[in-house]
């Protein structure tokens, strides 16, 4: 029986469950149930209602009684007649859905008992039919064909079944009738050879049915999804013209008279090996999706495989007798195709020998379809070639990879690299030009500019470069007017050198343009300038979309075109469809030149594994290797480039080597000839180290660790990095000149963009090329903390970091003293400037003078202006004034705006970084844009190019990761071999400040006139008060802050400056910490309480008064106080905070002679409490001493109390440190000296 599906045993399907009748005496109990409920709740609703009434009223409530009784009797009614209609519709619905199951069932069962008898019948035909393919006569046979072939046309499911019968009866062995037997043979004779002929009918028959089944234009016929196989058949005239098949195997077949294969279609495998083609072969526009193997195939006719297109490369293997055009059938080898012979020996030499003018770039790539090679020809129209610039347009899978790869090995392989150069660009990164960028012949392999547009520009700077070059070549050359001009005076014998053609070979420009539609006017220029400067394009894509060239059109001479994506495209190109009817196998395109017809071709290819002939003897003296010359007619296809070049014989002499074509060529190539002028130079991405910059570092007994180049050394032109410039084709060290008006720096970059390692680098640039006595640097680490990794260095003299504020502000200090001492030097020895002062230094002179040039390097400039804004107008100060001095300002920060533009402008040397927004850009904004994102160092220099910074080392390790151990062996080795004095350190404010520290004397007149009560931050002098010019002073200070301490300290320097009768002093105390502290002599009185301090403040007030000028004092006397004798009086207020609390203010009788202090020599110090200072400034006698302009001093507190003085909100300090505040609102931070308390 025919094999068939098994059939399913059918079971009736279970009945639904059906909802069981209500019988009717269940209907009559349920009835008289609602009836006695409905009579019960009328009797209960009659009796509630009314009772207690009488009359009218009594006979409406049972009316109303009665009525709510019918209504609920008649609802009752109504719910139990809906239940019995819904029992009803139910049963109804399960009576139909069992009978529709039931007729279900019944259908199944006969459907299958249908089937079941279908598939007998069809087992009973096929039986039969099978044993007509038995019976010993023809007709009967024949009858078995046919009974097969309805069985299969009325049974698809069985038609691969019968084809396979088919197949296996054309399998079994049959001897073709030969030449009748003679009339007098014996009988057996004569019926073996009628046997023979009837039974080449029945094959003959058979094979038509295969064919009949397998050609798609008779649809109703047509079998699809058929395979074949006839290994070892013996077939006759076979015929399956337009056939589709899906697998084919004719393995060892026997084709007797004409085969016939035209136009069929072979979706699967196909295997011809090993078969006899008996006459002649025609397999002319033949297609197979698959693998094609026509390995060991004999051929005794001719064989045509015109138009055939097998997907990748057939196998042909040993073929004998091939005679006919398989070019463009099998792929080529370029080896072959040039006559290359082994690739393995080839020598450049032998390819690059002199060409004739005709044959100058003009080069084979592929086969036309008469077996003679196609060529593309360079070389202008008037030099009898196909133009200068050209087109390529395939779809994905069309070959066009492959083919540009053809075109410049081919090209590489015929001409020199001095005559003939590649630049090659890939727009989307793949790997079209893998393993070209080895050729000597390549300028410039670009790829992967889909995720770096940025490289679209650096690319169009080479480009314009390269033309600008070319152009001032043969101008300096004698003012040519183009290459063909100078290659005829070279020609002529004229010594200049030989100038090479540029070939840019541009893959996936239709994507380039649709990023980037600016280059469009690279190509254009190409296209009008290349022609004369010797620069070829040609363009290469998968589509071309309308008007896609836009004004390239009339510079593209010759076009290209393989399989495209539709009809549109390939009109675009050809200006005819048929590009778009090539065979999907690759390689297969048309060459158009001009208004020329167009030429088919199949390309050569360079791609494949490689498989050389081990056994194979030395090349003969024609190039072709000797194996080729073992048998012609076996080996003719492989001549013909079939299948990769793989001669691969059944013994197994032939090895593959695993190496494409391509990687042999390239190979041999590589290293050979004078390489080609570098177009392209490999984008900046790994940063160099300072050793790499510096020419070479030594140790001189002088300098120390330094640059053994003299023009470095001193001359304040620190090596930073590396410049790209593609224009000019070149990388530049990248260098900035700081000796003259571009002496300050400012560093701009996002965050981690490498700022704080630029800094870095600028110093240890600077400190390898300079001594620690001719530079100095003094930093404020306000980024991630890598200054202090050079704090080591012995050029610096401190590194301080955002969190120790005092050493902020005193390294900014000392820069500011430096630039006053300076201010002084320079007029006082007569020196024009900062360049004086240097060559002076060297000379010898000012050998006292510790600094030369002095850098402030300030990392985090928002920092210094967020948290610092008191020393920003200080730097900025420093900034302007600074330069001619030799004092300058590095800076570095996000963002442009976070500088002040009147300071901004001051850095004529800028770095910028990548930074957040290209708008902010203060040297290009369309450099910027083009600033890779996540590579730290990258950049633009002050010339708008792009840059990478040099990593801060010397020990030639190019990794950013390891800078640290980088930077500690840099400050090692420079602190070891430096012989002289460190650079002087910052000074800081001491802590503690003893009072024996302080001078020992205070003056009372002069410039230094004051008393000294502790040291200043700024310049760390001694800290004065002048009560002669500031007659009263305040003091806010927090608990155990050392306002009290103040106060002793300020008493014990008033009884060493003046004599008794010179100076007395109240103390209003009413803790007493100033007991003992003032001797009597000086002690006008001691006031503890608010009766005692108001008698002796009420007194003093009483005696001052007296002071008052009056109207007879002359101004000369208001100028020498002479117009009354005392002493100074001067009240000492401690905790101020208790005196004013109470309704008897011991100082207000001095109220009104507080503006008179200076007059009648009157000088209120008052200490008290922060908190709760910001209240207290109302008070009438705070109050009073604010308006008249009185300094204080505000030390610790909590910063929520609010400005107290000059608008300065107090914050917290260490014991005995405050804010001096004077009358300018000028502010320094003092260190008070400490004053032991008395026993």
């Amino acid at each position: 029986m025919l094999p068939g599906p098994e059939l399913p045993v059918e079971r009736a399907p279970s009945p639904r469950p059906v909802l069981p009748p209500i019988s009717r005496w269940k209907i009559v109990i349920g009835a008289v149930v609602v009836l006695v409920l409905i009579t019960g709740a009328v009797v209960a609703l009659w009796w509630a209602a009314t009772r207690g009434l009488t009359g009218s009223a009594l006979v409406t409530a049972r009316l109303d009684a009665l009525k709510v009784g019918l209504s609920l009797g008649v609802g009752s009614g109504g719910v139990f007649a809906l239940y019995l209609t819904w029992r009803r519709q139910r049963a109804i619905e399960a009576e139909l859905d069992n009978r529709e199951r039931t007729l279900l069932h019944q259908l199944q069962v006969a459907a299958d008992a249908n089937s079941d008898a279908t598939e007998r019948r069809v087992t009973e035909l096929y039986t039969k039919a099978v044993e007509q393919l038995g019976a010993d006569k023809a007709a009967v046979r024949l009858g078995g064909l046919y009974a097969l072939e309805r069985l299969a046309q009325d049974n698809p499911k069985h038609r691969q079944t019968v084809f396979n019968v088919l197949c296996a009866y054309l399998r079994m062995p049959y001897r073709l009738p030969g030449v009748p037997p003679a009339d007098d043979d014996d009988q057996h004779r004569h019926d073996a050879h009628r046997e023979r002929v009837q039974e080449r009918e029945v094959r003959l028959a058979a094979q038509r049915i295969l064919a009949q089944h397998l050609t798609p234009r008779d649809t109703d016929r047509f079998w699809d999804g058929i395979d074949l196989d006839l290994t070892g058949a013996n077939l006759i005239d076979i015929d399956f013209q337009a056939c589709r098949i899906s697998l084919a195997r004719f393995d060892g077949a026997t084709f007797t008279g004409v085969a016939r294969f035209d136009r069929a279609t072979f979706t699967g495998l196909v295997s011809f090996d090993r078969a006899v083609f008996t006459g002649d072969a025609h397999f002319g526009g033949a297609t197979a999706d698959g693998k094609a193997s026509f390995n060991k195939v004999i051929f005794t006719g001719d064989a045509h495989f015109d138009g055939a297109a097998f997907a990748g490369d057939p196998s042909f293997d040993g073929v004998t007798g091939l005679r006919g055009d398989v070019s463009l059938v099998a792929g080529l080898s370029l080896a072959e195709l040039l006559d290359l012979g082994d690739p393995y020996e080839f020598n450049p030499a032998d390819g690059w020998v002199a060409r004739s003018r005709r044959d100058r770039l003009r080069v084979r790539f592929g086969w036309q379809p008469d077996g003679t090679p196609v060529e593309l020809d360079l070389k202008e129209s008037t030099e009898d070639g196909m133009g200068p610039h050209g087109l390529l347009i395939g779809a994905a899978g069309s070959g066009r990879s492959e083919l540009l790869r053809t075109l410049v090995l081919a090209l590489a392989v015929t001409h020199s690299p001095s005559s003939l150069n590649f630049a090659l660009v890939d727009f989307t990164g793949a790997a079209t030009f893998a393993r070209l960028d080895k050729l000597p012949h390549t300028s410039a392999v670009i790829t992967n500019l889909a995720e770096e547009l940025h490289l679209v520009d650096r690319m169009t700077d080479a480009i314009n470069g390269e033309l600008v070059r070319r152009q001032e070549l043969l101008r300096a050359a004698g003012n040519f007017s183009s290459l063909s001009d100078y290659k005829k005076a070279r020609a002529a014998g004229a010594p200049l050198p030989e100038v090479p053609t540029l070939l840019v070979i541009c893959d996936e420009f239709a994507e380039l343009l649709s990023a980037r539609p600016d280059f469009i006017d690279m190509f254009v220029l190409i296209g009008r300038v290349g022609r004369s400067l010797g620069v070829h394009l040609l363009l290469a894509s998968q589509r071309l979309e309308e008007g896609g060239l836009r004004g390239l059109e009339t510079h593209l001479s010759y076009r290209i075109g393989l399989r495209t994506f539709s009809e549109m495209e390939s009109r675009a190109v050809l200006g005819a469809s048929d590009a778009f009817r090539l065979p999907r196998t690759p390689g297969h395109g048309f060459l158009k030149i001009g208004a020329d017809p167009m030429d088919r071709f199949r390309a050569a290819y360079v791609s494949g594994v490689y498989r050389r002939n081990v056994g194979a003897g030395p090349a003969t003296a024609s190039g072709r290797s000797s194996a080729l010359h073992e048998d012609t007619t076996a080996y003719l296809a492989t001549e013909f480039g079939v299948d990769k070049g793989k001669a691969v014989s059944e013994a197994g002499t032939d090895t593959a080597v695993g190496e494409t074509l391509l990687d042999i060529l390239v190979n041999r190539l590589e290293g050979q000839g004078a390489p080609a002028h570098q177009v392209w130079l490999r984008p900046l991405s790994d940063s160099s180290t300072l050793d790499q910059l510096l020419p070479g570092l030594i140790t001189d007994p002088r300098r120390g660790l330094t640059t053994g180049s003299p023009e470095l050394s001193g001359a304040l032109q620190p090596l930073l990095g590396m410049v790209d410039r593609p224009f000019e084709q070149r990388r530049d060290p990248l260098t900035l000149d700081l000796a003259g008006a571009a002496g300050h720096v400012l560093v701009l970059g996002a965050p981690q963009t490498g700022k704080s390692t630029t800094l870095c680098t600028l110093i240890t640039s600077l400190a390898l090329t300079h001594t620690p006595r001719e530079t100095q640097f003094y930093c404020l680490d306000f980024g991630g903390g890598i200054l202090a990794s050079i704090g080591g260095l012995p050029h610096v003299g401190g590194v301080c970091g955002r969190r120790d504020t005092g050493a902020v502000r005193r390294t900014v200090a000392e820069i500011a003293a430096v630039l006053a001492q300076r201010e002084r030097l320079f007029p006082e020895h007569r020196l024009g400037g900062i360049a004086t002062y240097r060559r002076l230094r060297k000379e010898g002179r000012f050998a006292d003078q510790p600094h030369g040039d002095v850098f402030l390097v300030v990392d985090g400039w928002q920092t210094l202006r967020d948290d610092f804004p008191e020393l920003e107008e200080t730097v900025g100060d420093i900034a302007a004034r600074g330069l001619r001095y030799g004092v300058h300002v590095v800076a570095s920060c996000a963002r442009s705006f976070d500088l002040r533009i009147n300071i901004r402008e001051l850095f004529a040397s800028r770095l910028e970084l990548k930074i957040g927004d290209p708008i902010d850009s203060i040297i290009d904004r369309r450099a910027a844009m083009s600033v890779p994102a996540d590579a730290p160092g990258r950049g633009i220099s002050p010339s708008g190019h792009q840059m990478l910074m040099a990593l801060p080392r010397i020990d030639g390790v190019p990794e950013a990761s390891s800078l640290a151990d980088g930077l500690a062996a840099l400050v090692a080795e420079a602190k070891a071999r430096w012989p002289g004095e460190l650079v002087p350190s910052v000074r800081r404010l001491p802590e503690v400040v003893r009072h024996e520290e302080l001078p020992a004397t205070d003056e009372l007149s002069g410039d230094d006139a004051g008393l000294a009560v502790g040291i200043h931050e700024r310049d760390l002098s001694p800290m004065r008060l002048n009560f002669a010019a500031d007659p009263h002073f305040l003091v806010f200070a927090d608990a155990q802050s050392g306002k009290t301490a103040f106060l002793r300290l300020l008493a014990k320097r008033i009884q060493r400056a003046y004599r008794p009768e010179e100076a007395r002093i109240i103390a209003v105390d009413y803790r007493r910490g100033l007991l003992g502290e003032v001797d009597d002599e000086y002690l006008l009185g001691y006031g503890t309480s608010d009766k005692h301090s108001g008698g002796l403040l009420a007194e003093a007030a009483e005696a001052l008064l007296k002071r008052l000028p009056g109207p007879d004092v002359t101004p000369k006397q208001l100028r020498a106080r002479s117009w009354w004798q005392g002493p100074e009086i001067f009240v000492l207020v401690d905790d101020y905070d208790m005196v004013a609390t109470h309704k008897a203010h011991p100082l207000l009788p001095l109220l009104p002679l507080v503006v008179y202090g200076s007059d009648i020599g009157l000088h209120v110090v008052l200490a008290r409490r922060t908190g709760g200072a910001a209240r207290g400034l109302l008070e009438p006698v705070l109050s009073r001493l604010r308006e008249v302009g009185t300094p204080g001093l505000l030390m610790s507190g909590d910063r929520d109390e609010g400005p107290l003085l000059g608008g300065m909100r107090p914050q917290v300090l260490p014991p005995g440190r405050g804010w001096l505040i004077d009358r300018q609102r000028q502010r320094d931070l003092v260190q008070l000296a400490w004053q032991q308390p008395n026993e």
